[in-house]
């Protein structure tokens, strides 16, 4: 099984902390995948881990992580964001 068929396992059965661990990964597709796998299946958890991507060098990775945290809906990812300086408020 390939690395994204992994990333949709993990959603279908909640393992977050699988998912963190590929947010790491070489390969940007995996980054990206993991990261919306978390904004689909995290927990308190994937809000942190969200938060800090939001300081990536790579504006696609900031983008997924936004994006992933809205998908969570956790009130911690709305403050971390505008207190980056990428939300408008």
């Amino acid at each position: 099984m390939g690395k994204l068929e992994k990333i949709e396992k993990c959603v279908q059965k909640g393992k977050e902390d699988e998912l963190v661990k590929l947010v790491h990964d070489r390969d940007k597709n995996v980054r990206l995948a993991a990261i919306a796998g978390l904004g689909r299946a995290g927990k308190d958890n994937a809000c942190n881990v969200l938060i800090t991507l939001l300081l990536d060098d790579d504006p696609e990775i900031r983008s997924a992580s936004a994006s992933a945290l809205g998908d969570l809906g956790d009130p911690r990812a709305y403050a971390s964001y505008a207190s980056s300086g990428r939300g408008k408020g």
